[in-house]
């Protein structure tokens, strides 16, 4: 997760590029907001639902084969971040507008390592 400079939690995302398929989107602002390529991972399912602006969005899950132990934050959009589970997430008091939403189905997914 990255902590954005309005001091709110929040998955790394962004908008779409011009002829950008979604996952595609979803890595290219990984390595913007985080500074690095993802860890190798295996996709586990996508959410999708609206944002506050009513245009779409998804939430692609991934579980990480490893931790990154090196980040290079976007310092124009990141402060921080964090590997947490959605567990440990959900006791974040400042979490990003409908972040809470999608941690609390990930909560439920059978997974046994952070995403």
């Amino acid at each position: 997760m990255i902590l954005r400079h309005d001091f709110t939690w929040a998955f790394p995302g962004g908008s779409l590029e011009k002829e950008e398929k979604s996952l595609q989107g979803a890595l290219r602002e990984f390595r913007e907001e985080v500074g690095v390529a993802p860890p190798p991972f295996d996709l586990v399912t996508a959410l999708t639902g609206s944002t506050a602006f009513g245009k779409r969005h998804t939430l692609w899950v991934a579980l990480c084969q490893e931790q990154m132990r090196e980040i290079y934050p976007a310092k124009k959009e990141v402060l921080d971040t964090a590997w947490v589970f959605p567990k440990e997430a959900l006791q974040f008091g400042n979490l990003h507008h409908g972040v809470r939403e999608n941690l609390l189905f990930l909560h439920y997914l059978p997974v046994t390592e952070p995403l």
